[in-house]
């Protein structure tokens, strides 16, 4: 998964790991990949070797579990309470408790995994968004407001409103596909620039999936049809003749 969500913050965009040893096997052979462990110790160690972390009182351990309701995880939540009150009263963790269950995307925060500066860039590349949407309104509008005397030519000769509408609509479907398709040829080089440049992160970020992919194609046409149409169906409910005089 990206980000590798078990992993330190230096550690969960780069590549995925080759192999997994499980946890027994680790134990039973003092094997520990210390780049995927955060280290908290409410007491130090006695010593560096591994049967000492293993009795200390440190946390390396994380456990993922996946709670289907909030009944489960209210549960859940109480079983890891009632454990901390009672290692508590046997001595242990004498500073106050801190326990805490937290969805995944809010765990990818709280460890600053997911940085500020990738929430920046998403609300960039929002505003961009909206930018170009504005353009391409703004050109729709003033190329077809301009096909007024050709509308109105055409309703002259028989052509009724059904099809003007449809002629300009097939034009512009065209128009917002091929847009489309320029750019995702322009993201596609971005990307593989953007891969050159920080190539020691994990290839699989500088990709795009079929859902992007279909979804950029598809705005592009809605953009081009909405903002298209509406000097068209504008144009094709006013007199013919008043159309031709700007001819």
């Amino acid at each position: 998964p990206l980000p590798k969500f078990y992993a330190l913050q230096n550690e969960a965009f780069k590549k995925p790991n080759g192999i997994f040893i499980p946890f027994n096997t680790q134990i039973q052979n003092e094997l520990l990949t210390l780049k995927l462990m955060n280290n908290y110790c409410w007491k130090e160690p006695d010593d560096q070797s591994f049967a000492s972390l293993l009795v200390s009182e440190c946390m390396w351990v994380v456990f993922w579990v996946e709670l289907s309701n909030k009944k489960s995880h209210d549960e859940y939540q109480t079983f890891i309470d009632n454990h901390a009150k009672e290692q508590q009263s046997l001595g242990r963790f004498p500073r106050r408790i801190f326990n805490k269950l937290l969805p995944l995307k809010q765990y990818l925060i709280v460890e600053e995994i997911i940085s500020d500066d990738s929430k920046l860039a998403v609300w960039l590349a929002a505003l961009f968004l909206l930018v170009c949407l504005l353009n391409c309104m703004s050109l729709m509008i003033a190329k077809f407001d301009a096909k007024s005397g050709e509308i109105g030519l055409r309703r002259a000769v028989g052509a009724s409103q059904q099809d003007i509408v449809k002629q300009f609509a097939i034009e512009l479907s065209v128009i917002g596909f091929v847009g489309g398709l320029l750019g995702l040829l322009l993201a596609k080089l971005g990307l593989i620039a953007a891969a050159n440049t920080y190539h020691y992160l994990h290839s699989g970020l500088m990709q795009m999936n079929s859902q992007l992919t279909l979804g950029t194609v598809l705005l592009a046409v809605i953009s081009s049809l909405v903002f298209g149409l509406y000097p068209i169906i504008k144009a094709s409910y006013m007199q013919p003749s008043s159309q031709l005089k700007s001819l």
